[in-house]
């Protein structure tokens, strides 16, 4: 019966031995044999436990003998895949034979073994490749890894599955650790993870601050590997180009109004990951200056109408002025007030800094007026052109 494959299927992926050798008298000759694939591929795979190849090969061994003696050869793919090395399974106890001795292929049969049984859209098979991935990079195999979490991807976007958001935040710590070993970011895998975030940014309303946090943390990688130049000119114009879309979309967090520029100036910024966190580090100038460069507005408000500089000296351990003259350079104004009526001097944590923004301020008329028209509570709206309203408002 159904309920009688099941239990078998479950006790095999579980390893338990002693409960598929329970139950497969009951099951047919084919059923039998796909239990023992399943339970090689998982003495295989290190998700269920210690990596026994010795018995992966083994149960392998078994379920090839009786596909021989009962004529079941197994159905082949259509198409091979490259992460796998476009390698396609054993179908005889020779080529099985051939694989004893090399790990990876070994692996790999596992894996084509579990997509076949358990099907390319089986979350306990997508757990598996991304297993697989993070394995690789923990043994400083990146690119390869990378391959199998873009494949794993792949297979998501190709069958419309949901997309954890730790899954997203785990490629950026991936990409941190690449980083740390002064190792090049595969180009293609960071488009499609951008590719990705921005989808889930328009669908996913639940989870949006996360992913827009995830998001910013890529854009930092990318800052940190862009002030190093060791990037070719055609992936630096493609770095560019995706980050000008994402400031285009004027992103903010649905908590408090922060955008981009506001988060990489904001000291409680943090992933709570070793690896982003030993990358990404707020205030981040290299991130706020890349930001800008693409098009950010460095005036731009949150929810209590605090601008990024606003955001920025309000952080009582700031050591220099290095971000603040890159800002009052970009444009920043030193006399919008926030929704309490305070100028970025006022909410200035340091004397040092305050003293500092003192010194750079310069009223023009134009401010003077909007701010004397705020002081006077004059009436101006549906009197002024509309690009005017909203520099008042901000003085």
């Amino acid at each position: 019966t159904l309920q009688i494959l099941l239990l078998l299927l479950l006790a095999a992926e579980k390893r338990r031995i002693d409960f598929v050798d329970a139950i497969s008298p009951q099951c047919s000759v084919l059923e039998q044999i796909e239990a023992l694939e399943l339970l090689g591929s998982a003495f295989a795979c290190r998700e269920h436990g210690i990596c026994n190849l010795e018995k992966s090969f083994e149960y392998f061994y078994r379920a090839l003998k009786l596909r021989c003696e009962h004529n079941l050869p197994k159905i082949q793919r259509l198409s091979t895949v490259e992460v796998f090395d476009n390698r396609q399974e054993c179908q005889t106890i020779d080529e099985l034979e051939e694989l004893r001795l090399n790990d990876d292929h070994m692996y790999t049969e596992a894996l084509l073994v579990r997509e076949r049984l358990l099907g390319p859209t089986n979350t306990k098979y997508c757990r598996s490749l991304r297993f697989c991935g993070a394995l690789l990079a923990d043994n400083a195999q990146h690119n390869r890894g990378v391959d199998f979490w873009l494949y794993e991807l792949s297979l998501r976007r190709q069958y419309s599955l949901s997309i954890d958001i730790n899954d997203l935040r785990q490629w950026a710590s991936v990409f941190s650790d690449i980083i740390c070993k002064s190792i090049s970011i595969p180009i293609v895998a960071w488009q499609t993870i951008i590719t990705v975030i921005f989808e889930e940014l328009e669908h996913n309303a639940k989870n949006f601050d996360y992913n827009l946090h995830t998001l910013l943390f890529l854009i930092t990688i990318v800052s940190q590997i862009v002030s190093k130049s060791i990037i070719s000119h055609d992936d630096h114009k493609i770095f560019y180009r995706h980050i000008r879309i994402i400031v285009q979309r004027h992103y903010v967090t649905q908590t408090y109004g922060s955008s981009l520029l506001h988060l990489s100036l904001n000291n409680h910024t943090s992933a709570n990951d070793y690896f982003i966190d030993s990358i990404c580090k707020y205030p981040c100038l290299h991130t706020a200056r890349l930001i800008l460069q693409c098009g950010a507005d460095v005036n731009a408000i949150d929810a209590i109408r605090n601008t990024p500089l606003h955001i920025f000296v309000s952080n009582s351990t700031i050591v220099d002025d290095t971000i603040i003259q890159y800002l009052c350079n970009a444009g920043a104004h030193l006399d919008y007030v926030n929704a309490l009526g305070e100028t970025p001097i006022d909410v200035a944590k340091n004397s040092n800094i305050k003293q500092f923004l003192k010194s750079r301020t310069k009223l023009n008329l134009k401010c003077l007026c909007a701010r004397l028209i705020q002081k006077n509570s004059i009436f101006f709206h549906g009197k002024i052109a509309n690009s005017l309203i909203n520099f008042i408002e901000k003085h």
